[in-house]
């Protein structure tokens, strides 16, 4: 008689009569096919493998498979029709493309994502997930956030959701939000507004007004992280006015940058009391008020003068024989070497020009910003000194005087563009929508001032070619008599505000 074998995991029945004598054959097998059926493993190579693969008994026999390879297209591994049983199906492949487990019986099938290992069984026809899911029970009450409290769900009464897009911190007891780095609020159509800190921000934490403050004000703090609104007021703390003296300078009026210096040094400042020369012109002492006068050469008696632009050229008009020529600089303070001439030679001219003769008596080479200051006797070579709210910049023929106040230059933008400059404020009062571009070409540290006050939501900051915030993108002041101050960091983070 014929044996027969098992649905689903194959396993011989010998028929009555058979194996005499032998049985050991079928028991031996039969218990191998029982112990793998156990414990076994059937490792499947994915690779090269596509569409619809049946498994052979001894593959589907073991309870573990495991699918390993690059997969290059979608494949099925099917379980025979009629076969029943539960595996763990563990997908190890790689590619982008998926397994699926499924029965010759035309059922169900079920997909193991890649990465994971699933339980499925198989009714014969049918293959399915053999676990289902179970709802995880929400904490706390209707709207509460969850969060995980040592392992487990929890809600709190101060963060909650109220299912219209709102979530509420702090809504029974003050909270806190902690946020590093940086925050952004969004528009409701586009654009957001973010601030950040330095990487090493200290800690500071900062109180707002309670109410809104009027146009044009800024925000001050009282040093210990209380603000408030205050009118911004121009000028240098301190100082009413500014004065040359009787140097011959006068300075323009300035509430805010740089105070201009006009007019003529005074010859008793260190300068000439001039300002337009002819050609050949020359710096005389004049005794009458201690001045120097212009006045060219007056040629005497066989002599022409021709002067030309920073020339003089002295002639003898005459005939004769010169039998001895000699230069005396009398109190001049020059002094004349190669002399007498009898018959050629070169009267060589050397020393330092006196106060009194139109000179400076001085032969030190003047440094950046030094000045020709009077003494009382003669000169001193010396710069400007910067009193209290005042910083001087000596530069190659030029002296700059600030304020240190670190007040911006305001400016009333009346247009729908503007470029800005460094160290200024500008203030958009258009109806329409303006656009403020910044410097295309700034240094570390520079800073920029923009303020709302014509009420709109959609005026823009042009990034010009350099980052805001560290995102090449232009920044809309999406609130109305909004104020920002932007200071250029490096061309990584760009523009920040501060």
């Amino acid at each position: 008689m014929a044996s027969t074998f098992t649905t689903n995991k194959s396993i011989e029945k010998p028929a009555n009569g058979d194996y005499v004598n032998t049985w050991s054959t079928p028991v031996n097998s039969d218990f191998d096919i029982i112990d793998a059926s156990l414990g076994g493993t059937t490792t499947l190579n994915a690779t090269g493998a596509s569409g619809t693969v049946t498994l052979s008994t001894s593959q589907y026999r073991p309870p573990t498979i495991i699918i390993t390879g690059v997969l290059t297209a979608n494949v099925t591994y099917r379980i025979p029709s009629g076969v029943g049983g539960q595996w763990v199906v563990y997908n190890n492949t790689t590619g982008s493309f998926s397994i699926t487990i499924d029965s010759g019986g035309g059922g169900t099938s079920s997909v193991v994502p890649q990465g994971f290992r699933v339980l499925v069984y198989s009714d014969g026809t049918n293959i399915a997930p053999g676990i289902t899911s179970v709802p995880l029970a929400a904490a706390g009450n209707s709207g509460e956030i969850q969060f995980n409290s040592s392992g487990s769900l929890a809600g709190s009464s101060n963060l909650t959701y109220d299912g219209t897009g709102n979530v509420v911190l702090g809504g029974t007891t003050p909270g806190r939000l902690d946020v590093k780095n940086v925050i952004r609020i969004y528009g409701a159509t586009s654009g957001y507004f973010g601030m950040t800190v330095p990487a090493a921000a200290g800690s500071t934490t900062y109180t707002l007004p309670n109410t809104d403050g009027t146009s044009g004000q800024v925000l001050t703090t009282n040093g210990s992280g209380s603000l408030s609104w205050t009118t911004a007021s121009g000028g240098v703390a301190g100082v009413t006015s500014f004065s040359a003296g009787t140097t011959g300078l006068t300075p323009a009026a300035a509430s805010t940058g740089a105070v201009v210096l006009a007019g003529t040094l005074a010859v008793a400042n260190g300068g000439t009391g001039q300002t337009t020369y002819t050609n050949g012109q020359l710096l005389i002492g004049n005794s009458t008020g201690n001045t120097l006068t212009k006045a060219t050469l007056t040629a005497g008696t066989g002599v022409t003068i021709t002067n030309g632009a920073g020339s003089i050229t002295i002639s003898a008009t005459g005939s004769g024989t010169v039998t001895s020529v000699n230069a005396s600089g009398g109190t001049t303070g020059m002094s004349f070497s190669g002399g007498p001439i009898t018959t050629s030679g070169t009267l060589t001219m050397a020393g330092t020009l006196a106060v009194a003769n139109g000179g400076t008596a001085l032969t030190s080479t003047p440094s950046n910003g030094q000045l020709l200051v009077g003494n009382g006797s003669g000169y001193t070579l010396a710069t400007l000194t910067a009193g209290t709210g005042i910083s001087v910049s000596n530069g190659s023929g030029s002296i700059t005087i600030a304020s240190t106040n670190g007040l911006p230059t305001m400016n009333i933008v009346t247009g729908t563009t503007q470029s800005a400059a460094a160290g200024n404020q500008y203030v958009l009062t258009n109806a329409s929508a303006t656009t403020v571009t910044l410097p295309g070409s700034p240094s570390a540290g520079d800073a920029v001032w923009v303020t709302v006050a014509n009420g709109l939501t959609t005026n823009v900051i042009a990034r010009n070619g350099k980052p805001i915030q560290g995102i090449a993108e232009d920044m809309t002041l999406n609130a109305p008599y909004a104020s920002a101050q932007l200071r250029f960091v490096d061309n990584t983070e760009g523009w920040v505000l501060t």
